[in-house]
């Protein structure tokens, strides 16, 4: 990839191109960091940080799907550690208990 970044004849990409590509990454920018202040606003900093473990998951799916990326056993082994970890910090989760007045 680094060769193909180096031969890459920065002059022929187009204007259309260069606001296409900023366009997506700002709007990608602030859909994500929209979703992440709500889950902190509904759910709380510490549950919502646990989630942000998932984001490894997402990227290789997505490389798997789009790039044709191998998923290999040491890749799926830490998928699932890290599924493991997430569903761990939700078990045994109850509503606190409210004292009765006396």
């Amino acid at each position: 990839m680094t060769g193909n970044l180096l031969r890459t004849e920065w002059s022929t990409v187009t204007a259309g191109t260069w606001v296409a590509l900023i366009y997506s990454a700002l709007f990608a920018l602030c859909v994500a960091y929209t979703i992440w202040y709500m889950a902190v606003r509904d759910i709380g900093s510490a549950r919502t940080s646990v989630y942000s473990n998932l984001v490894p998951i997402v990227a290789m799916v997505t490389a798997v799907i789009t790039l044709g990326e191998r998923m290999t056993m040491p890749r799926l082994v830490g998928a699932g550690a890290v599924l493991l970890g997430v569903a761990l910090t939700r078990v045994g989760k109850t509503a606190p208990l409210v004292q009765p007045e006396e």
